[in-house]
C-alpha cells in the first residue's frame, strides 16, 4: 500500500516550505502546490523528491485536480491588506476543491486569537476560513501563530522595523508585551499535526515561542550583538496608518488591547524546540 499523500500549499513560501521540510524529515510523502512549477524554488523541492503540481487558489477546479489522491492538506492563505474578502474567497476555493477531491484532513495556518479579533480584517477573514473548514466536516487542526519573528528581518514583510543602526522599531509602545513565533516553528508544528492526526485532529493551537516588550527585545539585541540597541515606538506612523492601511492600524490596536493567546510554558512542554527571540536573533544574525 502506497504512503498517503500530504498536499502542501504555499510550499515556495516560508510557512509551506517549513512544513514540507519537516514532513520529509518525518518520512512523509509530500505534494507541493504552487502557481509556477518551473520556478527555482519549485525546482528545489522537486529535486528533493516532492511532487510539484501547478494550481491557483483563485481557480477551484485547478486545485481539485492538484489534490486528486491526497489524503491531507496543509493550507495557508495569503493576506490581502486592502481587501480581506479575497483571502476568504481563495481559502473557500481551496476547501471546496479539497472536499470535491476527497481530502479528509486539513491543517490550517490561521492567526493567533483569531476568534477574538473581529476588528482586524485579515484576522477576521482567517477565522471565517476556519469556520468554513469546520462546517464542511473535515478533520481539522488550526495552528494560530502569533506575530512572525521574521517581520523583524531585513528580508521580511516589514523590513522597516528590522534592527539597524542601534534601533528596532515597532507599532506599539515599548512597555507592551507582544507574543512572537518563528515561521520555521509554525511549519514544524503544522507538520507534526499532519503526521499524527489521531492526536491533533480537532485541536486549535495558539502558537507562540516568546513574549517580550519592545524594550526587552532591544535589550536582547544588545546582549546578542554586543551593540547598544533601543526600541523606537512609531506612534505617529501608527496614527496615520488608519488612513493608509487600516488593517495594520487595527492590528496594532489589537496588540495593545487584546493580544495573542499562546500558553508558552505549556507549548514548550509539547513542542520543546520552539525558538525564543534570543535564539532566533542569534541563529539568523539579526542586527549584527
Amino acid at each position: 500500500m502506497s504512503a498517503p499523500i500530504i498536499a502542501v500549499t504555499g510550499i515556495t513560501g516560508q510557512q509551506g516550505g517549513a512544513v514540507a521540510k519537516k514532513l520529509l524529515a518525518l518520512g512523509c510523502k509530500v505534494r507541493g502546490i504552487t502557481r509556477n512549477t518551473s520556478s527555482p524554488s519549485a525546482t528545489k523541492w522537486s529535486n528533493q523528491g516532492v511532487e510539484m503540481v501547478a494550481a491557483d487558489m483563485k481557480d477551484s477546479e485547478s486545485f481539485k485536480k492538484a489534490l486528486d489522491g491526497a489524503t491531507s492538506m496543509f493550507l495557508v492563505t495569503q493576506v490581502h491588506m486592502f481587501n480581506s474578502d479575497n483571502e476568504y474567497k481563495e481559502g473557500k476555493n481551496a476547501i471546496d476543491a479539497a472536499k470535491a477531491a476527497g481530502v479528509n484532513d486539513i491543517v490550517y495556518s490561521a492567526v493567533g486569537n483569531a476568534s477574538n479579533a473581529p476588528q482586524v480584517p485579515h484576522f477576521a477573514s482567517k477565522h471565517k476560513v476556519e469556520q468554513y473548514i469546520q462546517s464542511n466536516g473535515f478533520k481539522y487542526t488550526f495552528v494560530r501563530p502569533a506575530f512572525f519573528m521574521e517581520n523583524y528581518s531585513p528580508t521580511g514583510q516589514m523590513p522597516a522595523m528590522a534592527p539597524k543602526d542601534g534601533v528596532i522599531k515597532g507599532l506599539i509602545p515599548g512597555d507592551v508585551k507582544l507574543q512572537m513565533v518563528a515561521t520555521e516553528d509554525i511549519g514544524n508544528v503544522a507538520a507534526i499535526a499532519l503526521s499524527d492526526r489521531d492526536k491533533y485532529a480537532g485541536r486549535t493551537i495558539e502558537l507562540s515561542g516568546d513574549e517580550l516588550t519592545g524594550d526587552e527585545m532591544a535589550a536582547t539585541l544588545t546582549k546578542v550583538t554586543g551593540k547598544p540597541y533601543k526600541y523606537s515606538y512609531w506612534g505617529v506612523f501608527r496614527y496615520f496608518l488608519r488612513y493608509i492601511v487600516r488593517d495594520m492600524a487595527h492590528m496594532a490596536d489589537f496588540f495593545v488591547s487584546t493580544g495573542y493567546a499562546g500558553d508558552i510554558p505549556q507549548l514548550r512542554k509539547e513542542f520543546p524546540d520552539l525558538q525564543t527571540w534570543e535564539q532566533w536573533v542569534t541563529k539568523n544574525k539579526i542586527g549584527q
